[in-house]
């Protein structure tokens, strides 16, 4: 398999003065479009079909909101709430998600370990590596899921049975907006919040894959030994 580390620096750095500006500019055309939108909403007919119009722009603002919103979680330091939180607990929740018939989530861990999080941005990580992983299968296959801990670190795997990634795209794939699967101009980001969570909180990120047999992502995160639940 080839093996590539994620580096923030490369990967997600350079976009940040940039996308911090786009956004503080959207959020002022989104609040000022809603406000509009709001308006002419209460004073349309209610069976006219320019309300029926109206409806549509809100729905089209609304989920340039919730873009905004997505950006801003992976270009800005918004990890902020972080607490000591059971990792094991939060990973058994998360896998309950994405259990189906065709596809297969396996799972063996350490309980009772605290780490350092924002519990709320770890599990959108998660997420987003298991998405990515069913993708990868089809919707069919296997994925498993391990937490480890040692003296020095707590390691997170997660590696699936899919299609694997080529060498030459393997060090693209946490750039913003870049994608080899999806087509359009609002994705590509789903790997690229991944990594901004896993710098954020200063943690390691390595991922290895080859065509036909797979992909392994391993994410290292440093504890100490009051993380441990007595």
């Amino acid at each position: 398999m080839t093996t590539v580390v994620f580096s923030y620096e490369k990967h997600i750095g350079p976009h940040v003065f940039f996308s911090s500006r786009v956004c503080h500019d959207l959020n002022n055309i989104i609040t000022t479009a809603m406000g509009a939108v709001s308006l002419l909403q209460f004073k349309a007919p209610m069976e006219s079909t320019f309300r029926g119009e109206l409806e549509r722009i809100d729905r089209s603002i609304e989920a340039l909101s919730q873009f905004t919103k997505r950006l801003e979680r992976v270009f800005l330091d918004m990890f902020e709430n972080k607490i000591r939180y059971d990792f094991h607990r939060l990973i058994r929740a998360t896998l309950a998600e994405f259990q189906s018939p065709r596809f297969s989530v396996q799972y063996s861990g350490v309980a009772n370990i605290l780490v350092n999080m924002d519990v709320t941005a770890v599990q959108g990580l998660l997420r987003e590596l298991l998405q990515n992983s069913q993708e990868s299968c089809h919707g069919k296959g296997a994925v498993n899921v391990q937490l480890k801990r040692n003296e020095q670190h707590v390691e997170l795997l997660i590696s699936d049975s899919g299609k694997g990634i080529s060498a030459e795209h393997l060090d693209e794939i946490f750039t913003p907006f870049k994608s080899f699967e999806k087509q359009g101009n609002l994705v590509g980001l789903g790997l690229a919040y991944v990594g901004s969570v896993v710098h954020h909180h200063d943690w390691k990120m390595t991922l290895a894959s080859k065509p036909g047999q797979g992909t392994a992502v391993s994410i290292h995160m440093p504890v100490s030994a009051e993380q441990t639940l007595a």
